[in-house]
């Protein structure tokens, strides 16, 4: 096995976890940034794909828009983040 494929498959085994942790009602903002750190290393094109991959292995797509949640919740802080040093 690549690392490439290697990488990836520990990815998805991560985000997998995000969702697990989630459902069982865990605190959402050390998955946040677990998730954050997870994110830095994938394209949104390879996001999707694993998603659709972690979907087809049937887990909950009510799993996977709480983790799409805490991805826009990321998103979000950035943007503000950049809006508040363009201030500056």
């Amino acid at each position: 096995m690549s690392a490439l494929s290697f990488t990836r498959l520990h990815q998805k085994k991560l985000l997998a976890g995000f969702i697990q942790r989630l459902h069982r009602g865990e605190n959402p903002e050390p998955i946040k940034a677990g998730l954050k750190e997870v994110m830095r290393d994938l394209s949104p094109h390879e996001l999707a794909r694993l998603e659709g991959e972690l979907m087809c292995e049937r887990v909950p797509r009510d799993g996977i828009l709480m983790l799409c949640a805490l991805h826009l919740d990321l998103l979000h802080e950035a943007c503000s983040k950049k809006r508040s040093v363009a201030a500056l």
